[in-house]
């Protein structure tokens, strides 16, 4: 499909912050369009450790038929209209996999998408190497490694993931050693030949101590950028 059609809308609901709340009444107000489809019901858990809901809503969104999954994390914050952008953006039609951008809000606040994944696996998990001079400064950049705080999945993805295993028992998302499930979702995809991308027109807030922005990266690549100019490289 050219676009990405009929959406299916899931929150995995494990922190519900109060800013995400904020943002979600927009969203459902303003937000989606006539035929898509809002996933959470009581078949949903709620409050429950990653991956869990994840999964859930992946098997809730293949009983239906809608051509793309949204997920959209709790612990994120934006405008009502970024969907609307996202989905109309021609430039975004071109990914299997498409999310919007945002900062890590764990250590240096590095945007999601700055790192590749190597195809190597260590005992603590998956091998990445990180570099803040890849993040493009704006439209839709094609990378190995992205994030789920607010992601388009075309139905092809997550069948293909499937193969012939049962969906009741099988997990699109997990979390082994010390790599986060993005990154095991992330590498399914690259193996399988789709690809992924950020839209670098689309920053969310992320919110952990305070809300994590663009600013906090441009912030930290200024000063990467500092440190290089005094070393000459």
């Amino acid at each position: 499909m050219k676009d990405f059609g009929k959406l299916a809308i899931g929150v995995p609901l494990f922190r519900m912050v109060p800013e995400f709340w904020l943002w979600w009444t927009w969203l459902v107000a303003r937000g989606f369009r006539a035929g898509d489809i809002l996933l959470n019901d009581a078949e949903i858990p709620m409050e429950v450790p990653h991956p869990v809901a994840h999964n859930a809503l992946a098997r809730a969104f293949l009983a239906t038929d809608a051509d793309t999954l949204l997920l959209i994390e709790d612990d994120h914050c934006g405008d009502e209209e970024v969907v609307h952008r996202m989905r109309d953006k021609e430039e975004n039609w071109g990914f299997d996999v498409v999310c919007a951008s945002y900062v890590n809000r764990r250590g240096q606040p590095w945007p999601v998408g700055c790192g590749e994944l190597t195809g190597m696996e260590a005992e603590q998990g998956l091998e990445i190497n990180l570099d803040l001079r890849r993040v493009a400064e704006s439209g839709t950049q094609e990378t190995s490694m992205a994030a789920l705080g607010l992601v388009f999945i075309r139905r092809p993805v997550l069948e293909a993931m499937l193969g012939d295993e049962d969906p009741e028992s099988f997990l699109w998302f997990q979390m082994k050693g010390g790599s986060s499930l993005d990154m095991w979702f992330y590498r399914e995809v690259k193996r399988l030949g789709f690809r992924a991308g950020v839209d670098r027109d689309e920053w969310l807030g992320h919110v952990g101590r305070h809300i994590w922005t663009k600013n906090d990266y441009d912030r930290e690549y200024a000063a990467l950028k500092s440190r290089l100019e005094k070393a000459g490289g």
